[in-house]
């Protein structure tokens, strides 16, 4: 049974066996554990990466952990570290340095880019899937316990697994409203509750997460804005397509929560998510109302003045002055990817890594508009997007003052040179008194 065992589970006996006070056979034994591990990582390391991650999370006993009374992260433990030990073989030293240190050492590293991180999550998913009985509740469970490790490509998988998820809150989303029978209110848990949701495969003992396991994941497990934007870009992206109503709410109350009545005050990063989450939408016009309520919320939180929360809301707000589908966008920059900015630093962080995605994207848009007749966009829907960028910009222009000179940068990037210039003058105007706000 031993010997079946992953690697690390070797590892663990051979420490116990070498630090057993009993004489010579204990050390013998270990000796020849340390070699049979040696053979397995070899045998692992000499496979591609893919398949690599595959054998390990089926010698891990995903099928076995699965079945397991009650099911939370830490039953998917072996399966983290069995992964973990692949992807610190298959990873390059050098390029780790380098990632800690673009990451401020906020994280470890195992040096892998971020192509390879994307074949250990369709690996570690595909496994899943061939898995009797997994459903996204047990993904909910597998993205928390590799979100608990110190490596950021762990935690990017962890985000990677979390969108996998979301059937299981769109059915509490689902289950909430009908029984709220209209009443505007998201609830909390999903414990104690009939009538789950049919992609709730697990069975009755296994811990069902609900929005408050959801919001203690990002509370304890989520920092740094890599894996905040990547939580916002997938799970609340796609959470916000299929239910903006519920969702929105939910983002409405991260964005501005405080903590009354007893419930967890938000984190930095819940409030910036609930802005990022808006972003890839006010490419194409959709839910402004909302997300200027969660701009306008984050900007009187007690975060207001932290440098990502800043940058979240400005990000979110500068693509509703110029969506994507509109011919103005075209004009005053067709490349989303360019993030000018006067220090370099944010283009670094935040334009590096989604720079590409949104270059592809926007050049979709503008082989769409080259596609469609002359005069196919309706006078209405021109009337609605120039009255949606004004109000962007009124809104703008209305919290010149609660603006950092970063976040305004952001917030402004696609106006004209002359409107920026005016906007940066009239906020040292409002800074400095001379006009009432």
């Amino acid at each position: 049974a031993t010997f079946a065992s992953p690697p690390f589970v070797w590892i663990r006996v051979c420490s116990s066996a070498c630090q057993c006070h009993t004489s010579f056979p204990p050390i013998t034994f270990s000796l020849k554990m340390v070699r049979g591990v040696k053979r397995a990582s070899t045998a692992l390391a000499s496979l591609p990466l893919d398949q690599a991650v595959f054998k390990a999370v089926e010698k891990g006993g995903l099928a076995k952990l699965v079945q397991t009374k009650s099911v939370n992260a830490s039953t998917f433990k072996p399966i983290t570290e069995a992964v973990s030990a692949v992807m610190s073989t298959h990873g390059n030293s050098a390029k780790a340095a380098s990632m800690k240190s673009y990451m401020k050492d906020l994280f470890e590293a195992h040096g892998l880019p971020s192509a390879e991180v994307k074949k250990v999550y369709r690996e570690v998913k595909k496994a899943a899937k061939n898995t009797p009985s997994f459903s996204p509740a047990h993904f909910f469970h597998l993205a928390s316990a590799f979100g608990q490790t110190q490596y950021f490509e762990e935690k990017i998988l962890s985000t990677s697994l979390l969108q996998d998820s979301l059937p299981h809150f769109l059915a509490i989303a689902d289950r909430d409203e009908g029984e709220e029978g209209g009443e505007k209110e998201v609830r909390g848990s999903n414990k104690g509750r009939k009538g789950r949701g049919k992609s709730e495969a697990a069975s009755a003992s296994t811990p069902n997460p609900g929005i408050s396991e959801l919001e203690d994941y990002i509370d304890d497990l989520i920092y740094g804005w890599a894996p905040a934007d990547s939580v916002a870009g997938g799970f609340c992206h796609a959470a916000l397509s299929k239910n903006e109503e519920y969702f929105g709410r939910l983002f409405e109350k991260w964005a501005g929560g405080s903590g009354e009545s007893g419930q967890k005050c938000p984190t930095l990063w819940r409030r910036r998510i609930a802005n990022v989450a808006y972003v890839k939408h006010a490419n194409r016009g959709l839910y402004f109302d909302r997300a200027l309520s969660i701009a306008d919320l984050s900007l009187s939180s007690e975060d207001r003045d932290e440098r990502f929360l800043q940058l979240g809301v400005g990000w979110c707000i500068r693509n509703y002055t110029a969506p994507a589908f509109s011919p103005s966008s075209s004009k005053r920059g067709e490349s989303e990817g360019n993030e000018a900015n006067d220090d370099g630093e944010e283009e670094e962080e935040e334009g590096s890594e989604r720079g590409a995605a949104r270059k592809r994207g926007g050049q979709h848009m503008k082989r769409k508009r080259q596609a469609a007749p002359a005069g196919a966009k309706t006078s209405k829907k021109k009337k609605e997007e120039d009255s949606m960028e004004a109000r962007a910009v009124e809104f703008i222009e209305a919290n010149l003052s609660r603006f950092s000179s970063e976040g305004l940068r952001y917030a402004v990037e696609k106006l004209s040179p002359d409107e920026q210039k005016r906007m940066r003058e009239k906020r040292k105007e409002a800074l400095s008194g001379k006009i009432e706000e």
